[in-house]
């Protein structure tokens, strides 16, 4: 009868949606609350899950492995008076890209061996069946590579050996269990094959090797076969349900005391001691879901307990033997990150789960080391950025910026060399090196602005050129580069020291109607910014009429730039984006005066446009395209066609609503 844990342990993969995983890894983590000592049988039975194929699968292990770890206390044992043997731990000072890349293996998604050619062409039968057999025995794990005997003989294969209870047998034939070898001597008990299934008779057969003896069981003779049929066919369901449920348990019980033999740790030791040094074998695996899977539990395990990692109780220094551990352990990590080439994509950018993952891990783990440790984990992450091939640019730019996002308090030690590295990412000509370039600023815009401000116009400039390059419609570095324009200019250091602003704006107006959606909401957002940066308009005081007077800030807000913005809000179907518009236009009539902006023929077109007909093509005259990057492929097709069969009724209406809205204003 399965357990509550069995049960949860189920869910983990068989789960029906996102949410029943993630609250059966929580109760996962109640178990433990409740039973401590069953630590190394939880991680057992929760590892096998970070191996599956399944994504959700793994992150739902993940979510445990973290549930498991907040139940545990933290490691932090008592000093001792002397100190114990050094430990054979990797450090920075030994690692080397290239000497990496020279010996190691490329981690793809798989070592092929799915893919490969079974070099069974132009054999004749008899050596195609025994190349067979010899491929069956090793895609089983029944070879004698890793084994003393062989689980699968040539008696198992063989089709004339199989034996059939209907059929009357020689009463002295005997059925040798084992080897071809006859049998010397009677075993102990004889067993009945005619009320046992095929598996059962080879699960005897491969037991009684493994034991040694031989046993040669009796098989039914004519008589007996006919005189017993009946009676065999009425008890074999009952007999096989008891003899196949007592293996079940048996072999279940069997696996729980290898695992838990397996992760058990010496006493006075680090709790995840073993299971991290699996996770770290793991981490090289040829299969990208292992190495995905062990990356994402070593980050659960070090967010709650890398304080603990490496320290023993009665150690001299333990808080170095804690540093030498973590470090140990961002070498391994680094040499992933080094070696790994899988990738996929996924709408508009690239998805490298392994090495997004590891950065991930480097990030937690840099939290534990000491500046000095820190120093030399960025060098590390240099040295790939610096290279030539994408992915390690890739790589050493996703390490940098999970570093430098957790290690705020040493942003003054670390802004320099990741500076210099994303600025050069922002000028490669591989787009997802500049987007993840992009990304790896975003948390050094405040130390930059405050630990070198003489820094900020290379960057300002940077940022612009990368903006000005990208003209590709699947360019997904665009938002992320926004995103970065518009957090440099929320500095009013960085809007102090940049003079060319208004006339650096327009440069975003292509890219309004953007293939994607990511950079349709980064337009926006940006402009928003620049928006809020200019002074409201206020009276003159010179005149004796309430003139309103416009911010020399607001200069780029021309009928263009409103234009397109009620453009936006015809034509968007994202909501989000509808909104976001709607407060941009709210914003932009509050920072000019709308009446030497707009000719009366523009505010009639603009009318025109939003009270066109639903289910009538939009006036192409009354749209702006302004050189769009996206001119290549219209992305507002359906829309402007009033293509019902493509959009509801509801999603055009709640656009014509939006721009009467801010038409009215």
């Amino acid at each position: 009868m399965a357990t509550r844990l069995d049960r949860l342990v189920g869910l983990l993969d068989s789960g029906g949606t996102p949410a029943v995983r993630s609250t059966a890894a929580r109760q996962i983590g109640n178990i433990q609350r409740q039973h401590p000592s069953e630590l190394p049988t939880l991680l057992a039975r929760v590892y096998e899950h970070l191996r599956s194929k399944s994504w959700d699968t793994r992150i739902a292990a993940a979510q445990a492995f973290e549930a498991i770890a907040k139940q545990v206390a933290e490691w932090d044992p008592q000093k001792g008076a002397s100190d114990t043997a050094e430990a054979d731990w990797l450090t920075f000072a030994q690692f080397n890209v290239e000497s990496v890349v020279r010996n190691g293996r490329v981690l793809l998604a798989s070592a092929g061996h799915e893919f490969e050619d079974d070099g069974l062409e132009g054999l004749d039968p008899q050596t195609r069946v025994a190349a067979q057999q010899a491929q069956m025995r090793k895609r089983l794990g029944m070879g004698a590579q890793f084994l003393d005997d062989d689980l699968l003989d040539d008696v198992d294969v063989k089709p004339d050996i199989l034996i059939k209870s209907e059929k009357p047998c020689d009463t002295h034939s005997d059925v040798q269990v084992g080897n071809k070898r006859k049998a010397e001597e009677a075993p102990e008990a004889e067993i009945d094959m005619s009320k046992l299934s095929a598996r059962e008779r080879n699960r005897l057969k491969r037991k009684a090797r493994m034991d040694g003896k031989k046993k040669p069981v009796k098989a039914p003779a004519a008589n007996d076969t006919k005189n017993g049929v009946a009676k065999a066919e009425s008890n074999a369901n009952d007999q096989n349900a008891v003899k196949s449920e007592a293996v079940v348990v048996a072999s279940k019980d069997a696996d729980k005391e290898t695992d838990k033999h397996v992760f058990t740790v010496d006493t006075g030791a680090w709790a995840f001691s073993s299971v991290v040094d699996a996770l770290e074998v793991d981490l090289f695996d040829a299969v990208w879901e292992v190495r995905h899977g062990a990356a994402m539990a070593l980050r659960e395990i070090l967010k709650h307990h890398g304080f603990g990692a490496g320290r023993l109780l009665g150690a001299l220094d333990n808080s170095s033997r804690n540093q030498r551990r973590i470090e140990d352990i961002c070498v391994r990590l680094a040499c992933v990150l080094t070696l790994d080439r899988f990738g996929d994509f996924v709408s508009d950018h690239v998805v490298a789960p392994v090495r997004e993952t590891c950065a991930q891990a480097l990030g937690v783990a840099s939290q534990f080391l000491a500046p000095m440790g820190v120093s030399a984990l960025q060098d590390a992450m240099l040295q790939l950025a610096r290279g030539t091939a994408w992915e390690r640019r890739h790589a050493g730019l996703s390490g940098l910026r999970y570093v430098v996002a957790v290690r705020r308090d040493l942003a003054s030690l670390l802004v320099g060399g990741t500076l210099d590295a994303a600025l050069d990412g922002l000028a490669a000509a591989d787009d997802d090196v500049r987007a993840v370039a992009a990304a790896t600023l975003l948390p050094l815009v405040e130390p930059l602005v405050m630990c070198q401000p003489h820094r900020v116009p290379d960057v300002v400039a940077g940022v612009w050129a990368a903006l000005a390059a990208l003209d590709d419609d699947l360019a997904a570095s665009v938002a992320g580069v926004m995103d970065l324009l518009a957090r440099l200019f929320a500095q009013s250091e960085v809007r102090n020291s940049t003079s060319h602003t208004p006339e650096m704006v327009p440069r975003l107006f292509p890219f309004f109607r953007h293939a994607l959606v990511g950079v349709r909401r980064a337009v926006v957002q940006a402009l928003q910014t620049f928006a809020e940066m200019a002074d409201p308009v206020s009276k003159s005081e010179t005149s004796l009429d309430p003139v309103l007077v416009s911010d020399a800030g607001a200069s780029w807000i021309s009928s263009e730039c409103l234009w397109l913005v009620l453009q936006n809000l015809v034509l968007e179907t994202d909501t989000g984006i509808l909104e976001a518009s709607a407060k941009l236009w709210h914003t932009l009539l509050k920072r000019v005066r709308v009446d030497t902006v707009l000719r009366p023929l523009d505010i009639e077109q603009m009318f025109t446009l939003a009270a066109t007909p639903l289910g009538t093509a939009l006036p192409p005259a009354l749209l702006r395209r302004n050189g769009s990057a996206s001119s290549r492929h219209n992305v507002d097709a359906a829309m402007i066609q009033q293509d019902l069969g493509l959009l509801s009724r509801e999603t055009v209406l709640q656009c014509r609503v939006a721009a009467g809205v801010a038409l009215g204003r």
